[in-house]
C-alpha cells in the first residue's frame, strides 16, 4: 500500500479508494496503516505530498501548480498541511532555498 501510495502520490488516495483497491476495510486499513508504520494513513500521504510539491517548486513549478500536481485539492489545503508540517509556508521554503543555493555559489 505504501508503495502504490509513493507511485500515485498525485492521484486519488482517499482512504475508500485506498479499501476498494486493496480489499480491506476503510478501519482496518487505517489502523492496521497506523500500527505497521506508527503515523496515520492520511499524515502519510499529506508528507509524501508536501515533498513531492519541494521538488516541484525548487524546479520552477509554481506553488498553485506543485499543490494540484501533488494531489492536494485545493491550496488552501496544501498551504495549512504545508506549514503544519514544514513550519513554514511555501513561498517562504521556495525564499530559503534559493538564498541557499545563491549562498554556496
Amino acid at each position: 500500500i505504501a508503495k502504490y501510495i509513493t507511485e500515485n502520490v498525485g492521484g486519488d488516495l482517499s482512504l475508500s479508494t485506498l479499501s476498494r483497491l486493496f480489499l480491506i476495510s476503510p478501519n482496518h486499513l487505517s489502523n492496521r496503516f497506523k500500527k505497521l508504520t506508527g503515523i496515520g494513513l492520511n499524515e502519510y500521504i499529506n508528507i509524501l505530498r508536501i515533498k513531492n510539491a519541494n521538488q516541484l517548486m525548487v524546479t520552477g513549478h509554481s506553488i498553485t501548480e506543485a499543490a494540484l500536481d501533488s494531489g492536494f485539492q485545493s491550496v488552501r489545503t496544501f498551504n495549512n498541511s504545508y506549514k503544519e508540517y514544514m513550519g513554514m509556508t511555501p513561498t517562504e521554503y521556495i525564499k530559503k532555498t534559493l538564498n541557499q543555493k545563491r549562498s554556496k555559489v
